[in-house]
């Protein structure tokens, strides 16, 4: 584990019949769930417009503070040989003080598929457009060796919307620098 990346408190099963923190029968899904429980990110997270985290964090050292933060995770994901596949603003969770959390592994994938494995060489493809690298962006599966370049250039544009405050969909079209 790494501090950076969001721990998981615990996990439960639950069922159908089950009386789960006050829920009633009809916001139960009816076939038996997975529930990941983690810490609260009370922070609030790096796409938030009027967010507290930029009213807390005014100073951009504070900023590249946070981002730092991020990139170690990613740095620890990808020598343990996982690539997240969907680093974005909203994935970015921020704690009362200065934690930073990555999070929403959703997509995560190995970085490589070893020779001989029974996982194909390509894992589906997803992600968020505006924060995709173009050579993933649409296609159905993304192959072994663009993995962590897809993440390098979806925290880059996570990177320039946070310290500058352009916008995702801005920066992919290029009309942010004309």
């Amino acid at each position: 584990a790494h501090v950076n990346l969001m721990p998981l408190t615990a996990f439960a099963f639950v069922e159908q019949d089950a009386v789960v923190a006050g829920l009633g029968e009809d916001e139960l899904s009816g076939s038996p769930e997975v529930w990941l429980i983690m810490t609260e990110a009370v922070g609030g997270t790096l796409n938030e417009p009027k967010g507290s985290w930029r009213e807390r964090l005014v100073d951009v050292h504070a900023r590249v503070d946070v981002l730092t933060k991020v990139a170690e995770a990613l740095v620890f994901m990808h020598a343990s040989g996982v690539a997240h596949l969907d680093v974005k603003p909203p994935n970015v969770l921020l704690g009362s003080g200065l934690e930073v959390w990555l999070a929403d592994l959703g997509l995560a994938s190995p970085v490589r598929t070893a020779a001989g494995s029974a996982l194909p060489s390509a894992v589906r493809g997803g992600g968020t457009p505006g924060y995709m690298a173009p050579e993933v962006e649409g296609v159905v599966s993304v192959p072994d060796g663009v993995r962590v370049r897809a993440d390098v250039f979806s925290f880059g544009v996570t990177l320039l919307e946070a310290l500058g405050g352009l916008s995702a969909r801005g920066i992919q079209s290029g009309t942010v620098f004309t």
